[in-house]
């Protein structure tokens, strides 16, 4: 008997949105090109840049986060609304825990997808209504 799993469906990565001054540094084939990250997640994101890469195009990526500067290989995906999508394709092991520290930084400050929708609200009405309950 052969047993089948349901449709599966992964949890996608949390999303982090940047400021526009988030600055990465690319190498592809000996080129050096500055460009500024859009969005970040622990897969990959998108980032703004002065030239269109075809997907499948291999890059060295540098970022300074706040937990030191981040070295990795990606590889570029679609562009979508002027942003060039990418994901991560190789981490050593302290580039990662470096990514990892920065991810859980920016969850801390609740600039994730994955934060809880109904909180910020509260939190937002708790600052309009004045002497509004906190608990």
């Amino acid at each position: 008997m052969v047993l089948k799993k349901g449709p599966q469906h992964p949890k996608r990565a949390s999303r982090y949105k940047l400021s526009a001054n988030e600055k990465v540094l690319l190498s592809i084939e000996g080129e050096r090109i500055a460009g500024n990250l859009a969005v970040l997640s622990a897969t990959g994101g998108t980032m703004r840049l002065g030239k269109r890469y075809t997907h499948g195009t291999l890059a060295e990526m540098k970022m300074t986060a706040v937990s030191g500067t981040i070295s990795t290989v990606i590889e570029m995906l679609t562009i979508r609304n002027g942003v060039q999508a990418f994901r991560f394709v190789h981490f050593d092991r302290e580039n990662q825990k470096r990514m990892d520290d920065t991810l859980k930084q920016l969850r801390a400050q609740g600039l994730g997808d994955d934060s809880d929708a109904l909180e910020s609200v509260i939190r937002f009405a708790r600052r309009l209504i004045p002497g509004a309950a906190k608990g």
